[in-house]
């Protein structure tokens, strides 16, 4: 006799079996000749086990798959760990799982990247591509086959495989059409010049690996914030057009032994180049920017999977840069640095040297259906801007994780950016901070190389937040030189709100100055408008630092703080000038909100009460009400900051009657 347990999984198994027959194909891509699997995740596809790749920070899992329903199953090792708490992103997908023991099971319509978050562990990241239209293998016709005479590749990954470069010049040569064809395996590569007319497949499987020995690459650039050498890895030949590389294949940058060894690359580089189509990749580990477009047109990338390291930076995933009609879609971006990003140059920029031609400005890129995971921002403009960038836009995107979500950083450079949008995206999550900047939207120009330039005709719509960030939100020009022209919020959904956003303070963009003609939709409400009784008020405090003295904490400017000179318990008196009618505060920390504080009131500045609060802190911003009390002076009693650092705050706002 079987136990009910026994006749369930019997059941179970039969189901399975007669679904199975009519589920959608999958195609699994071994990598282990290459890659560790993970000792964290298991993963399966329709009954099919799928390779997990153990990585740095979190793993990930590659396959292909047909359209309609599959069933998944994630499940955690070591087999006696319990799922506790699940999350499957992106949540605009309404993926609904339900957990047994140690897995996690759910389905899917058609091919999707995803991200699971389980428990207390680091990110599993499932990419499923769509099924290739025209798989290759080594009996194809029309290849050239880069194992075989007289290319000779080591599959093996144990020598420099230097007749891939001879396959490529045969295939341009040749009249017939012909691909370059990448079989299964590891190849040591050096670098690659891509020529007009030439297609490069890298079969599932197919490894192409940077060695991290300076000697084997020639020297592009120097990068002067990591004082290093930099090799354009694969690129391709200027003045080129017509060039495809596809597949499914892996191209490893091995970023972390090559810096150790004083070498970084940029993996793929379409540069001065026509009709340039890649798709199907997984790039990793890059030692800097990763896929860098420029100075080309008519560039498409889709269905591209940049997987960066989380303890090394500089290794942006997708920087495009002075070029035209370009198209990023379908992607994901997963780095410390930077996900998707468009930037302008000049020829004395260190990454220009050797770049074809003069600076050109960018015109037409459009990111679309892309998913961002990093600890900066998740879609950016910038920071360079030396030459206009237009017409540019990041639309129907996910950020899982960043510091920014929507992001222009007018930093470098006097050239404008104009008619940028942000439209349909939702951002999930905002744990970092950087350069001072924690939340969903940062559009601000500021003049760290002495020039400025303008912003003009800005949009972001059908925007949804679930999470505003560490810091308040910023849409701020430099000076009435250098504006922002043309701002429209539209459809702004925020954290635990049903309506649309309908003012400033609502979306949680309190740094703002210096722009003009702002619309807000569907509905505008100004903001409360109170007057802030401690502005250009005279302050004293228990410590300051040099450089952000106690005169800037009620100069009415969220770009200035006060910063305490110790870790000590700290103080503020703040003088009203006259008694008045006081009955709230707004304190704006600087990242890290205090654990506590208290308020005390006095009209001499010698006898002092205490009042009694009720405070909400949202975000990196205090709020404090009080039943009404008249004071002339107001004293902060601040406590250590969780991480005992200094206490830091922008602003702190006085209000009354």
């Amino acid at each position: 006799m079987f136990s009910s347990f026994e006749l369930l999984l019997i059941l179970s198994l039969c189901i399975s079996l007669i679904i199975t027959s009519d589920l959608p194909t999958v195609v699994n891509y071994d990598m282990s000749h290459a890659y560790n699997r993970s000792t964290t995740y298991s993963l399966s596809v329709n009954g099919k086990d799928i390779f997990v790749t153990n990585y740095y920070g979190y793993d990930y899992a590659h396959f292909s798959l047909d359209n309609g329903r599959s069933y998944l199953t994630v499940s955690i090792l070591p087999s006696t760990e319990t799922i506790q708490t699940y999350r499957i992103s992106p949540f605009k997908y309404e993926i609904k799982g339900n957990s047994n023991g140690n897995h996690l099971n759910f389905s899917i319509i058609n091919p999707k990247y995803l991200i699971v978050k389980v428990n207390h562990l680091h990110e599993l990241i499932i990419v499923a591509d769509p099924l290739e239209s025209q798989p290759l293998n080594s009996s194809s016709p029309n290849i050239i086959n880069i194992v075989k005479p007289p290319y000779n590749a080591d599959s093996t990954g144990k020598t420099l495989s230097h007749g891939i470069q001879q396959a490529i010049h045969d295939a341009n040569q040749t009249a017939r059409l012909s691909i370059v064809f990448v079989p299964k395996g590891v190849y040591l590569t050096p670098n690659l010049y891509l020529k007009s007319n030439v297609k490069f497949y890298l079969e599932g499987g197919a490894v192409l690996r940077f060695t991290g020995n300076p000697s084997d690459y020639r020297t592009d650039w120097f990068k002067l914030s990591m004082k290093i050498n930099v090799t354009r890895w694969i690129s391709t030949e200027y003045q080129s057009e017509n060039i495809t590389i596809f597949g499914r294949g892996t191209i490893d940058g091995n970023g972390k032994i090559s810096v150790e060894h004083r070498i970084a690359m940029n993996i793929l580089v379409p540069i001065g180049t026509t009709n340039f189509l890649c798709d199907g990749l997984v790039l990793r580990e890059s030692g800097s920017w990763s896929v860098t477009p420029i100075r080309s047109s008519h560039v498409y990338l889709s269905n591209m999977k940049v997987f960066n390291r989380f303890d090394m930076g500089e290794n942006d995933a997708f920087d495009v840069m002075e070029s035209q009609n370009v198209i990023v879609q379908r992607a994901i971006g997963i780095a410390l640095d930077d996900s998707f990003s468009t930037k302008t140059w000049t020829n004395t920029t260190d990454i220009c040297q050797g770049w074809p031609g003069q600076s050109q400005s960018l015109d037409g890129v459009t990111f679309e259906d892309c998913l961002a995971f990093t600890f900066c921002y998740g879609f950016k403009i910038g920071q360079g801007v030396f030459q206009n960038q237009r017409q540019i836009t990041f639309e129907n995107s996910v950020v899982y994780d960043a510091a920014v979500g929507l992001g222009i950083s007018h930093q470098y450079g006097s050239a404008s950016v104009e008619n940028a949008t942000f439209q349909n995206i939702d951002i999930e999550r905002l744990s970092f901070v950087n350069d001072e900047h924690g939340t969903w939207l940062t559009w601000y120009v500021w003049n760290s190389s002495g020039l400025a330039g303008s912003l003009i005709n800005l949009n972001a719509r059908n925007i949804t937040i679930y999470d505003q960030g560490k810091t308040f939100g910023v849409i701020r020009g430099l000076n009435n030189k250098s504006m922002i022209h043309l701002v429209e919020l539209q459809n702004i959904t925020m954290i635990n709100r049903t309506n649309f956003a309908k003012n400033f303070e609502e979306m949680n963009i309190w740094n703002r100055d210096y722009v003009s003609n702002v619309t807000i939709l569907p509905v505008y409400s100004p903001d409360q408008l109170r007057t802030n009784l401690a502005l250009h008020k005279n302050s004293k405090a228990s410590s300051s630092q040099t450089d952000h003295p106690i005169s800037l904490l009620c100069d009415g400017d969220l770009q200035t703080r006060w910063t305490a000179a110790t870790t000590n318990l700290q103080w503020i008196d703040i003088d009203l000038g006259a008694s008045q009618t006081i009955n709230s505060t707004r304190i704006f920390w600087e990242q890290i909100s205090s654990p506590s504080y208290s308020i005390e009131i006095s009209q001499d500045n010698i006898n002092w009460k205490k009042i009694t609060l009720k405070t909400q802190t949202i975000g990196d911003i205090t709020y404090s009400d009080f039943p009404f009390v008249e004071a002339r002076y107001v004293l902060f009693n601040v406590g250590k900051t969780i991480d005992n650092s200094s206490v830091s705050i922008w602003e702190i706002q006085i209000f009354g009657r």
